[in-house]
């Protein structure tokens, strides 16, 4: 885990975030300078009237997901928008989107594989005291994180591991979540459990979502997912 800074952390991003996720799926990113391509028209009326800042983002996102989908032997496909603004994967795929200012990167797996699939990154940066405490607990803010690099914040870490782990969790019960309805356990080895609060419906049964989390490069990252039944990961990491 490396804290150091680099004018174009975009290959180094891109590479840590593929070791995070199960090796059933494929992921692509970059700037978002750099994949201004043609949007496909079941697309481009979700962004039409948007800021040139939320079109490029937008575009971004759908050009790393399709080149995504091309890793995995996929076809091409659209990727339109739902009603909350999350992205509607093509029947047959799960994926996430996250990005910031300058960079994106996108996950996708097949659903035969994966039943969902979180992705987020943030710099690295310690987040306000008052917001801190509103992303987590004091119990979860004084958990020890195995491996925490000096001068990392553990409520950006928190805050990274929620809001993928969110991801992963929407498309599967459509449920809106505050922070405080996940519990983070972070584990050895760069681990973690969320666990759902009891008052909020299960994620196509599961209350647990897993994952794993790095700091590179200035950013901290997280990937959380739930396997589908029955399947046998090929990356023992994912043996739980």
């Amino acid at each position: 885990m490396s804290l150091l800074r680099t004018s174009d952390p975009s290959a180094g991003l891109l590479a840590a975030l593929q070791s995070l996720l199960p090796q059933a799926a494929a992921c692509a990113g970059g700037s978002i300078a750099d994949a201004q391509g043609v949007l496909w028209p079941e697309e481009a009326h979700h962004v039409e009237g948007a800021v040139e800042r939320r079109r490029a983002e937008f575009r971004a996102g759908r050009q790393y997901a399709r080149r995504a989908m091309a890793l995995l032997g996929e076809p091409l496909q659209a990727v339109p928008t739902d009603a909350r603004r999350a992205p509607h994967w093509p029947a047959g795929l799960v994926g996430s989107i996250s990005h910031d200012a300058s960079l994106c990167f996108v996950a996708v797996a097949r659903r035969q594989a994966l039943r969902s699939v979180g992705i987020d990154f943030e710099c690295d940066t310690a987040l306000e005291p008052a917001l801190a405490a509103l992303v987590a607990s004091p119990a979860e803010r004084a958990q020890s994180a195995p491996g925490l690099p000096p001068g990392a914040d553990l409520a950006k870490l928190l805050f990274v591991i929620k809001e993928a782990s969110y991801k992963a969790y929407w498309p599967l019960a459509r449920w809106m979540l505050d922070f405080g309805d996940l519990k983070v356990r972070l584990q050895a080895g760069g681990r973690f459990e969320a666990v759902l609060a009891p008052h909020c419906p299960a994620a196509d049964g599961e209350r647990l979502l897993r994952g794993r989390f790095s700091w590179v490069q200035g950013y901290v990252l997280a990937c959380a997912h739930l396997p589908v039944l029955g399947f046998a990961p090929v990356d023992p990491m994912f043996n739980y």
